[in-house]
């Protein structure tokens, strides 16, 4: 994706110790949404994980330029702040995927909801 490109598709993942989950997650996203042809981006919300998932996902954002990370400063009383999917929402998007916790896992229900939305 080239960094001056308006983005088209923008999926928003909330992220709260996933780290087994990341790698898996992130390269099914890219088969579903490379073959669509239009600039994307993944934003992951990291609600102060405690396993490796920041780190993983730093090591995998080199690897996937269009990968974005949302670090939540997490203070002791509020955690699962990343996790609501209206705190991200407010980016101008034409257009959306909403993924919300494994449902990428039930089918190819992503690439259905994005060619429904081309």
């Amino acid at each position: 994706m080239n960094p001056i490109e308006p983005v088209e598709i923008s999926v928003v993942v909330p992220v709260f110790n996933e780290e087994w989950n990341l790698p898996i997650l992130i390269s099914k996203l890219v088969q579903v949404l490379n073959p669509i042809g239009l600039p994307y981006e993944m934003i992951f919300v990291d609600d102060g994980s405690t396993d490796g998932s920041r780190r993983i996902l730093r090591e995998m954002a080199i690897q996937y330029p269009s990968l974005r990370i949302i670090e939540v400063l997490v203070l002791h009383h509020s955690r699962k702040f990343g996790k609501s999917k209206y705190n991200i929402r407010n980016r101008a998007l034409r257009s959306f995927i909403d993924l919300l916790g494994v449902r990428w896992m039930k089918g190819r229900r992503i690439q259905y909801d994005v060619e429904e939305r081309i």
